[in-house]
């Protein structure tokens, strides 16, 4: 939030400069090539001080609440760059509601799915761990995975 959003130097890099809990922070957006850059050789080679990394997060947390706290309606027709991750010219308003808010939303939908896609708990009693499962199977008259249909705009 506070490199994007606030326009200010994020906190990894100033108050908490080499204090993060990882040996090295991940490579930056490329210029020129909008997206995530690929972390995948990063991912493999960094350490984490678990430790360290939770009180980072704790800075960010506040650090982000301080400045959510701040923000006026004026504040929120701001426009903000953000052609290096390919989404152009945005207002604030507009990131906090759909990258902020419904990026976490997107999250916790994924998280929902694999939740539902894990066996059935045997605390539910055995029998109907069982049940759930056998009826859960195509073809048994349980629930089937069906393709979604294309969501269409209503004007």
């Amino acid at each position: 939030m506070g490199g994007v959003l606030r326009g200010a130097a994020p906190l990894f890099a100033t108050t908490w400069a080499g204090r993060v809990g990882v040996s090295e922070l991940p490579p930056p957006p490329a210029s020129g090539q909008p997206g995530i850059p690929p972390w995948d050789q990063w991912a493999r080679s960094v350490r984490v001080d678990l430790a360290a990394l939770r009180q980072y997060g704790q800075a960010v947390y506040a650090a982000s609440d301080e400045y959510l706290a701040s923000l006026t309606d004026g504040d929120l027709t701001r426009v903000i760059d953000l052609s290096f991750a390919g989404l152009g010219q945005q207002t604030l308003a507009w990131v906090l509601a759909a990258g902020v808010v419904g990026h976490t939303w997107s999250h916790l939908g994924e998280i929902s799915t694999l939740k539902g896609l894990q066996p059935a708990d045997e605390t539910m009693g055995g029998r109907r761990a069982a049940r759930c499962r056998r009826l859960a199977r195509p073809g048994r008259g349980g629930a089937q995975l069906r393709r979604r249909q294309p969501m269409t705009r209503v004007a």
